[in-house]
């Protein structure tokens, strides 16, 4: 644990080094994940910039003085402190020193954050398609504009819009919604509920709700509400359980004969989807908890025992024998989610 203090203030990270932390240099916009290097205690902080953010691009926002958030997590709850730019240096190593703050403070964090945005992103009903854009996003919906026909005279204008709205009300839980989240080259589709419309001269806006996505899209879609602090911390538990589902539906065509995937992606516990999970932040956040202990020794046995099937070629086991494998591998499937539900109970309860 370090104890950190400045002047008659005194605040407590207990944070190992190399723990991760979030900097926000402008509040929902650029944030930038980093590591705790080291500190000196009452005169400044020492992070280092993950590599995957090209430091070019961030010269202009990270200067002496520049004013910045930091957010860590501890024990399942988020905490956070505002603090400056002391000092940077690129060699031998990308290192910021940020000034020694004031105060630490736990930070609540709403259970469905709108994130105001602007995703270029299209609807649909049936055979008919209307482009806009989404003007803010949460866990449950979003508010969708669009411009009908800007270019046409008022008369087409009002056909079309009317055509829209008279659309949007015959079907308001058959709507579809495509868009492609920053950092992702993938379309996601979300079905949807209409629960509101307004229209302003040739502009609608429907207020959706989300009802339903593939788990694939969903991973992309909380991930990203994630990183924006739109989402409660636990949440995190309920998306490795969609990753480890995604995973298991993966081998499980691989062990039927599958060619398109493979057996690179079953070998490693901790280079599989939820592996990774485990091993950063879920170990980082929950290791506390009894359940995330004995979920470490589960999953690595499942791996173990998957190791040893791959092993061999799907092709060399009969219908019995794969049968009876995979009977073996979902109970420690179930046994790991029914651990990680678990744990997610634990820090609701919290």
């Amino acid at each position: 644990m370090l104890l950190m203090t400045k002047g008659e203030t005194m605040a407590t990270i207990d944070l190992d080094i190399g723990s991760q932390l979030i900097i926000e240099i402008k509040t929902g916009l650029n944030r930038i994940k980093s590591s705790f290097i080291g500190m000196e205690s009452g005169e400044y902080i020492i992070i280092k910039i993950h590599k995957s953010h090209n430091l070019q691009n961030l010269h202009s926002l990270l200067y002496k003085g520049h004013p910045i958030t930091v957010r860590y997590v501890d024990k399942g709850k988020v905490y956070g402190f505002i603090t400056s730019v002391f000092y940077i240096t690129y060699n031998p190593d990308k290192l910021i020193f940020l000034s020694f703050p004031d105060k630490i403070e736990e930070q609540n964090v709403r259970s469905h954050k709108r994130v105001v945005c602007s995703f270029a992103s299209k609807i649909s009903f049936y055979d008919v398609e209307f482009k806009g854009i989404v003007v803010d996003i949460s866990k449950n919906g979003c508010r969708f504009n669009t411009v009908v026909d800007e270019s046409a005279n008022k008369e087409t204008i009002g056909k079309n819009l009317n055509d829209f709205i008279l659309r949007c009300s015959l079907s308001p839980e058959k709507i579809n919604l495509s868009l492609k989240l920053p950092g992702s080259k993938h379309n996601i589709n979300i079905a949807c509920k209409q629960r509101s419309m307004n229209k302003d001269n040739n502009i609608a806006t429907l207020g959706l709700e989300f009802i339903s996505m593939t788990e694939e899209d969903s991973i992309i879609f909380y991930d990203y509400l994630l990183d924006l602090d739109a989402l409660p911390m636990e949440f995190n538990i309920h998306l490795a359980v969609i990753k480890h589902t995604v995973w298991m539906n993966r081998f499980m065509m691989f062990i039927y004969g599958s060619k398109d995937i493979s057996k690179k992606e079953f070998i490693s516990a901790k280079e599989s989807d939820l592996g990774k999970w485990l091993y950063s932040e879920g170990f980082q956040m929950y290791r506390h908890i009894k359940e995330m202990q004995q979920l470490e020794t589960v999953h690595e046995d499942l791996h173990k025992f998957i190791f040893d099937i791959v092993k061999e070629t799907p092709e060399k086991y009969n219908k019995e024998q794969i049968d009876s494998l995979i009977k073996r591998i979902d109970e420690m499937s179930q046994r790991i989610i029914i651990l990680l539900n678990t744990t997610e109970k634990h820090l609701i309860a919290a």
